[in-house]
């Protein structure tokens, strides 16, 4: 008998979702990239720092000495206070 064994094939391309997209990893910005990536919330690192210090602001983590943000808790924070008009309640 002539006996095949079992190999496995890995899958060409994998996909990999954007940052908004909640999946079994951790996508994570600096405070630096954070600035970088979303300059409409602020430019400045040291924005950042003083909200941290002051307890405002996105959400964020601190992993050994790293400041870390997701970007859906940058996002989060961004859109969670809408300026609402006469016209955009109707």
């Amino acid at each position: 008998m002539n006996q095949e064994k079992a190999t496995f094939t890995p899958p060409e391309a994998a996909t990999c979702p954007t940052p908004t997209t909640k999946a079994n990893f951790f996508i994570a910005l600096t405070p630096k990239q954070v600035t970088e990536h979303y300059p409409q919330l602020t430019e400045s690192e040291g924005v950042l720092a003083n909200w941290r210090t002051q307890k405002k602001g996105p959400k964020y983590y601190k992993v050994g000495n790293k400041i870390l943000y997701r970007p859906t808790d940058i996002e989060d924070y961004m859109f969670s206070c809408p300026v609402l008009t006469i016209d955009s309640v109707r």
